[in-house]
This record gives structure tokens, C-alpha cells and sequence, in this order.
């Protein structure tokens, strides 16, 4: 199976060459928005700052612009802004992942970037949990290029646990720690889901801990998920973050509204123990922010980048051979009990020349303005103490008519 995989990587890498000048004519292809040549992009993986530059892996799909068994696609920067598409780092094929590389993380272990991941394997076609989920490593000498170093860590020999993904992987006073996402069937085949956490000293032997929200992990969303994809977990401020994708959720409000959920429990960590002090609450409110993953930039900063995109939307830029894309990057901070974000100050660096329309009092009214270009950034600052009005806000409209997004406060 070695040879499959190589096999797969280079026709991979074949096909990403050669879309790489054929998206200039797409509407849709964003300005600065990290996006696939060609094919499927979805969950952010292994994003690291690592030797003096930022790596963004992705799940891709690269011959067509819909989900497809999951390679691991590559880009670096250095500065959050201006990427760089490397070669495909991950394809499948071997016998633990042999249906798909699914989501991960990266770590520097001596100067080795170190990859680990889901290798997906499909037991049954006809029954979606039919499916062996294990968690592999891969290492690069040159930040580029990967070897396979198998499993590391094999799905947990209870039965009713066959959802088992999305390892983060961290070093805390001497010891390695990992997170995975994990789905418990009861006799109803109900899913439950949870975070396991496990302990290592050299990254390849894995000793399991605890589920780390115990034995009630629901508790803290205030009802039952199937599933908890993507999980992180990390110091923010004086607090502990647990993050990560719930599925199954209900709407409630403006709760949930999306399909899938990306959020955060805030708690305290301490011997291995993690007790939450706030109930879940969603980092963003969009339909379109899912699996996000966080780094620790060269100053310190908490950085998160997340799929912009999501089951089961429509996507137009299909019809441009390419779908998905990622949000830009978003600072992190903790203000009372709150997971705040604000774009990365980097991004100042795609300003180019400012156009002001100064101060102006409006009743009952709207002020138009065109914008000059399609890649704007546009600063509306709206003085509350001066303002009886019921709303108001900004409408961005395409040519000046038909649909458009209204943002009201």
C-alpha cells in the first residue's frame, strides 16, 4: 500500500500544478482569502509558526470541487497575509488511511515538523459508521515534503466508539497531551459526543487519561451532541479553552442557527483536570465559520483560522472547478467570560489608499457611496450616545442592486 500513496501524492500534486493559472478568470476566487487551486478545501489543519514562517494545512480534495477522499493540502506565509501554496503534503493510501487523511494537527518536535492525523478507513459502503478511525504521524525534515510514520494511536476497543477524529496535540511541563473528538453509541444509537484526552512521552506511545468533561460532558452545552469534531484546548488569558465543533445541536433564538456549531468552554486546568466555568457559547454566529484551529503566533498571540464554508450550502464557485476557502486570521482574547476576535493587525498590510465620507447625520435615510474596487475594507463607526434610532447599519449591495447583506446593530 506504500506505493499507492506515492502514487496518489504525485497525482495530486500533478493536478494542483496545473489548475494553478486557470483561476484568474473566476468570479468567485477571492482576493486574500487562503483558497485551493483547484478541487475541495475544507477543515484547517496542523497550523503552526514554525522555523520563522506560518503553515496552514487544509483537508483538500483535489480532482473536483466536492468532498472526496481527504488529502492534506499546504501553504505557508510570513505574515498571515500573503500565501504561499506549497505541494500537497498527504495523500491516502496506505492501510490506515486508506479512505482519507482526515484533520489534524502540527507540533516542532526538536526541530522535526510533526504531523498527526486521522487515518480514515471505510469498512462497510453501505453503513456511514461502518468505519475504522486511527490517529497517524508524519515528519519533515525540510517543513515540505513527508514521510509516514503509521499509527500512533489505534481507535479505543469499546464497542459503541467508532467516531474518533481530529487529534490536537500539545507540551506542557515535560509531557505531550492530546485531544481527540470521540462519538459514544448508546442502546438507542443515540451518539454522545466527547473529548478524550491522552498523555505521551515521546509522541508514538499514547496512555488514555479521562474523558475530560467526565462523565457528563453534555452538561456544559445544555443538551446532547452526537458528535464534538475539531477540539482544542489551550491557555487563554487566566482561563483554559476547551474549542471545539458540536453536531446535532438545536436552534434556539439566534442560537445554533447555522448547521454546525464552532465554540468554546472557558474552565480551569489543573492536574489534568478541567472544570468549566462557562457554558458553551459559539465564537461566531455566521453559517458559514466551522472546524477551526488556533496557533500561537511569534509574539505570543492566540491566532484562529477556520473553513469558511460549510455542509451542505450552496457553492456557485464549483462551477470554477474549486470550493472552499478559509476565514483571515483572527486575534484571540478573553474579556470576562467571553471568547472575543478581532482581525490579525497584519492585515493592515493590504491597505493601499483610504477614502473618508466624513461625519453625517441621518434620519430615517440612507447615504449611498460606491466603492471602487471589489477587495474593500470598510470602517463604520456609529456614535450610540447620539443616536435614538430604533437601527442602523451598513447595506452592501452588488452593482448597486439586487441581493444584499445587511449588518444592523
Amino acid at each position: 500500500m506504500e506505493s499507492l500513496s506515492y502514487e496518489n501524492l504525485a497525482k495530486a500534486e500533478a493536478t494542483q500544478k496545473k489548475a494553478g493559472d486557470q483561476l484568474l478568470s473566476s468570479e468567485w476566487y477571492p482576493g486574500f482569502h487562503v483558497a485551493p487551486l483547484t478541487g475541495w478545501m475544507n477543515d484547517p489543519n496542523g497550523v503552526i509558526f514554525f522555523k520563522g514562517e506560518y503553515h496552514l494545512f487544509y483537508q483538500y480534495y483535489p480532482f473536483a470541487p466536492v468532498w472526496g477522499p481527504m488529502h492534506w493540502g499546504h501553504a505557508k506565509s510570513t505574515d498571515l497575509v500573503h500565501w504561499e501554496t506549497l505541494p500537497v503534503a498527504l495523500a491516502p493510501g496506505d492501510s490506515f488511511d486508506r479512505d482519507g487523511c482526515f484533520s489534524g494537527c502540527a507540533v516542532d518536535n526538536k526541530g522535526i515538523l510533526t504531523l498527526i492525523y486521522t487515518g480514515h478507513t471505510v469498512l462497510s459502503p453501505d453503513s456511514p459508521d461502518a468505519i475504522r478511525e486511527v490517529q497517524c504521524m508524519a515528519t519533515s525534515k525540510d517543513g515540505i515534503h513527508f514521510q509516514k510514520q503509521g499509527v500512533v494511536l489505534d481507535t479505543p476497543p469499546a464497542k459503541e466508539v467508532c467516531h474518533f477524529r481530529d487529534p490536537r496535540i500539545w507540551k506542557e511541563n515535560g509531557h505531550w497531551f492530546m485531544v481527540v473528538g470521540y462519538r459514544t453509541d448508546d442502546e438507542n444509537d443515540q451518539g454522545i459526543g466527547q473529548v478524550a484526552l491522552y498523555q505521551s512521552e515521546n509522541l508514538k506511545d499514547w496512555v488514555f487519561l479521562k474523558s475530560l468533561l467526565g462523565e457528563n460532558p453534555q452538561s456544559p452545552l445544555g443538551e446532547r451532541a452526537f458528535m464534538w469534531e475539531c477540539p482544542d484546548f489551550f491557555p487563554l488569558g487566566n482561563q483554559t479553552i476547551l474549542m471545539f465543533s458540536p453536531q446535532g445541536l438545536k436552534a434556539k433564538g439566534y442560537q445554533n442557527r447555522n448547521l454546525f456549531q464552532n465554540g468554546s468552554i472557558i474552565g480551569d486546568w489543573q492536574n489534568t483536570t478541567f472544570t468549566p466555568t462557562a457554558a458553551f457559547a459559539e465564537l461566531d454566529h455566521g453559517h458559514d465559520f466551522y472546524a477551526a484551529q488556533r496557533l500561537e503566533a511569534k509574539d505570543g498571540r492566540q491566532i484562529l483560522i477556520a473553513w469558511f464554508d460549510m455542509w451542505e450550502n450552496s457553492k456557485p464557485s464549483q462551477r470554477d472547478r474549486w470550493a472552499g476557502c478559509m476565514t483571515l486570521p483572527r486575534e484571540l482574547n478573553l474579556v470576562g467570560d467571553r471568547v472575543l476576535m478581532t482581525p490579525v493587525k497584519e492585515l493592515e498590510l493590504l491597505r493601499q489608499a483610504e477614502k473618508s465620507n466624513g461625519l453625517m447625520t441621518l434620519s430615517d435615510s440612507e447615504h449611498p457611496f460606491m466603492m471602487e474596487s471589489p477587495l474593500q475594507e470598510i470602517e463604520l463607526v456609529i456614535d450610540l450616545e447620539k443616536s435614538n434610532a430604533y437601527q442602523a447599519g451598513i447595506a452592501l449591495r452588488c452593482n448597486g442592486k439586487g441581493q444584499e447583506t445587511l449588518l444592523y446593530r
